[in-house]
């Protein structure tokens, strides 16, 4: 059965959104490579009922209730608008197979429930399964032809024609799955058009950031917009116009949100859904923990509680239960941060060819040695120790006595000149070279800071647990880590302690967005802002004995005692702390 619920605070603690097998759930017949159309896969129907739940889609009059998915694929979302238009009318007592009632459902249907694609194929799946889904709950055959109309093949975000075809220039619903395609994906000319189009396209801009905004543009006042986005548009910093834009256009009103990517199959995202409402009144938002259960069929709502749309902006959106956000707000509170204990946190340097530049020992080019550099990637940092990947990275660059840097000349090195011109061609298509005409055989990232010698700390940039490591001046971290060069005086083992402890992992697992197999981004927005409190010398000297010798269990005894944590608080903080999928 499927469980319906007339609005989210009547939902039980835990709740779960059901779809059977039959019904909606055995006409999806489209393959893998065309549910990857326009760079996504479709949502399965359980996920598409609990959007329309959360939306509120059904509280309504759906007999004058627009609908569109502005990106609708195989037409998921507009199965399950018809299934619950169907379960409104048997709700009230009428019985679809009657010739009266069968009649008014078609209507309704037509009247109501419209989408948008790119992908002519997905409107013609689309077409047929909404078709299907209805022969289904009349238990006799559509005519070709209906609907045609309902499902308008065009760009829904540049093309103004979709408007002209059929598609209601005000939907008192939005709802989707919009693509999710990054900017180095588009074409020029297009991602010009978006730019020029859309306030929210600026920076490093997404398809789906284009899709919210266009969608809020179409809504009916009173009108409600809920798309499965990526989690990260909560908290990254290339969203924060969007965020800016989509609470000065309306109010959010729900955030469900997932631990994980295994919500849907053949995805590598961790997704959410935001409800915004045209013209609503301000007030707290609902937030929802979600997961998936029974055996992929089921929605699980695992935790909720509120929060004041007034506290958000375009800072990153912290949306957690009110007992971890008054947690953080305790262990943050009076300390200084990493930010103010280092000169700097960042990513290590991307070269833009890994496959030129960065080599096993014993598959190194003949080049001058001075230009070769003890290399390490994220997967070889462990919490406290680093395992020597036995990789060398070609660094054409040299260094002054401040331990600037600068691209060498290759006259100088006529070794690595031969070896670079070789794949001069490789080397010039890169995006750094093409557009924004650095030297063609630099790094994508170029290394203004001799990183190899100096002292530092070094983290993945994803992992599932907190794992910062000393470099006491031998390694280049390569891009999937992240370094922290510290200001002079900080002893390196004590803040490594303190990065390493159970403390420091609840605060930048929770804040931090998750991503695929729960893993979280140990970014530099999150690392920088992470408390460090200044404690006795004894303390601090303890804490980086403690990491010296790898001694977590002393680290999280000690660092506990640095934050003066009572029992209680402790047990909290580590009960609190983010699992991955496998308990780990």
């Amino acid at each position: 059965m499927i469980t319906a619920f007339t609005n989210i605070a009547s939902m039980p603690e835990t709740s779960q959104i059901a779809v059977p097998l039959d019904g909606v759930e055995h006409i999806r017949t489209t393959t893998v490579d065309e549910r990857r159309r326009n760079g996504r896969v479709y949502t399965p129907d359980h996920l598409a009922r609990f959007v329309l739940n959360v939306a509120g889609y059904g509280l309504e009059n759906l007999e004058r209730t627009p609908l569109l998915d502005p990106a609708c694929g195989a037409g998921v979302f507009l199965q399950a608008a018809i299934v619950v238009i169907a379960e409104d009318m048997k709700q009230r007592g009428l019985e679809l197979r009657e010739a009266r009632t069968v009649r008014a459902l078609l209507e309704v249907v037509e009247a109501n429930v419209y989408g948008v694609d790119l992908d002519p194929i997905a409107c013609t799946l689309a077409r047929t399964a909404m078709r299907a889904t209805l022969a289904d709950l009349l238990n006799k055959p559509i005519k070709s032809g209906y609907l045609d109309r309902n499902i308008v093949q065009g760009d829904f975000l540049l093309d103004g024609d979709v408007i002209a075809a059929g598609v209601p220039a005000a939907c008192a619903f939005i709802v989707g799955n919009p693509p999710y395609v990054s900017t180095t994906r588009l074409a020029t000319r297009y991602k010009n058009r978006l730019r020029a189009r859309f306030c929210t396209s600026s920076g490093r801009l997404d398809l789906y950031t284009a899709f919210m905004e266009r969608s809020l543009e179409l809504l009916a006042d009173g009108g409600r917009l809920a798309l499965i986005t990526p989690d990260k548009f909560l908290t990254s910093q290339t969203s924060a116009p969007l965020r800016h834009h989509m609470l000065s256009g309306a109010a959010l009103r729900v955030v469900a949100r997932f631990a994980s990517h295994r919500v849907f199959a053949d995805a590598a995202t961790v997704p959410c859904v935001a409800v915004f409402q045209q013209g609503g009144e301000r007030g707290n938002v609902t937030l929802l923990q979600c997961s998936i259960t029974n055996e992929g069929r089921a929605v699980s709502i695992e935790d909720r509680s509120t929060i004041p749309e007034a506290s958000l902006g375009k800072a990153p959106w912290h949306l957690h239960s009110r007992d971890a956000r008054t947690l953080i707000a305790r262990l943050e509170a009076g300390h200084p941060t990493v930010k103010q204990l280092a000169r700097r946190v960042s990513a290590g340097p991307a070269s833009g060819r890994d496959r030129l530049f960065v080599f096993a020992e014993n598959a190194v080019p003949s080049v001058e040695p001075e230009l070769l550099h003890p290399a390490i990637r994220g997967r070889d940092i462990e919490a406290f120790e680093l395992r020597d990947p036995k990789l060398l990275a070609l660094a054409p660059y040299r260094f002054d006595d401040s331990g600037a840097g600068e691209v060498v000349h290759l006259k100088d090195f006529p070794r690595a000149a031969r070896y670079l011109r070789a794949h001069r061609t490789t080397l010039e298509s890169r995006h750094c070279v093409r557009v924004w005409e650095r030297p063609w055989y630099g790094w994508h990232d170029p290394l203004i800071t001799e990183l190899t010698r100096v002292p530092k700390i070094l983290v993945p940039d994803v992992a599932n647990s907190s794992r910062f490591a000393v470099d006491t001046g031998r390694f280049l971290p390569l891009h999937s880590a992240y370094y922290l060069l510290p200001r002079s005086g900080v002893d390196l083992f004590f803040l490594v302690g303190v990065l390493n402890s159970f403390v420091a992992e609840f605060i930048v697992r929770t804040l931090s967005p998750v991503v695929k197999d729960g893993f979280s981004r140990y970014r530099q927005q999150f690392v920088a802002a992470l408390p460090v409190p200044l404690g006795s010398a004894a303390l601090t000297k303890g804490i980086a004995r403690a990491a010296r010798d790898a001694d977590r269990e002393r680290v999280d005894d000690l660092v506990a005692e640095l934050f003066a944590l009572s029992d209680a608080e402790r047990e909290a903080v580590a009960r609190k702390i983010p699992r991955s999928p496998d308990g780990q």
